[in-house]
């Protein structure tokens, strides 16, 4: 990976980092939840993909006006939509790490990275993929991501440029924490 790659994934983890830290400010209330959610996605690539998968979210409320954070892992799998020349049995599945925030100024924005391993049964091709983009409340989400391959990248010809789709919806919450 060259120098851009590793500033960029530094990017997305300081980013991570700076939303999991709360406030302890006798004048803000503080509280959280545990919320499991049931995530679908739908990538576009040089092929399409969709998405089923599981996203553990820890949301932190910072503000009286209900901004905050939610960030945590999630697992998931990838289904290849439109079959390439003899691929059309690939699947993917990935462990990542996920943020959202509707805190810096307001603006609703998300990041994740994940770990992709597409595998036909017979062959792997390990990917990094880093995503950043619009989120509302981390329900609905559309990222713009890039795909960087780690090993046998001609297995499936998907590196580079992505753009996602996503919709949690949440299964269970529970509250954990409350701080006046």
């Amino acid at each position: 990976m060259n120098k851009t790659t590793y500033t960029f994934i530094f990017f997305l983890l300081s980013l991570v980092r700076a939303n999991s830290q709360t406030i302890n400010d006798s004048t803000k209330k503080t509280d959280g939840e545990y919320c499991l959610s049931l995530k679908m996605a739908y990538h576009q690539q040089k092929t399409a993909y969709a998405e089923v998968g599981l996203f553990l979210g820890i949301e932190t409320h910072l503000s009286s006006w209900g901004g905050g954070t939610m960030y945590g892992p999630s697992i998931s799998t990838e289904f290849l939509l439109q079959s390439q020349e003899n691929k059309s049995n690939i699947i993917a599945p990935k462990i990542g790490f996920e943020s959202y925030n509707a805190n810096v100024i307001g603006l609703p924005w998300g990041a994740r990275c994940n770990l992709v391993c597409y595998t036909n049964g017979k062959e792997n091709s390990l990917k990094l993929a880093p995503e950043v983009g619009l989120s509302i409340w981390a329900f609905v989400n559309v990222f713009y991501g890039y795909n960087f391959p780690l090993t046998n990248s001609s297995l499936v010809d998907n590196n580079g440029h992505k753009l996602t789709v996503m919709v949690n919806i949440p299964l269970y919450w529970k509250k954990y924490f409350k701080h006046k």
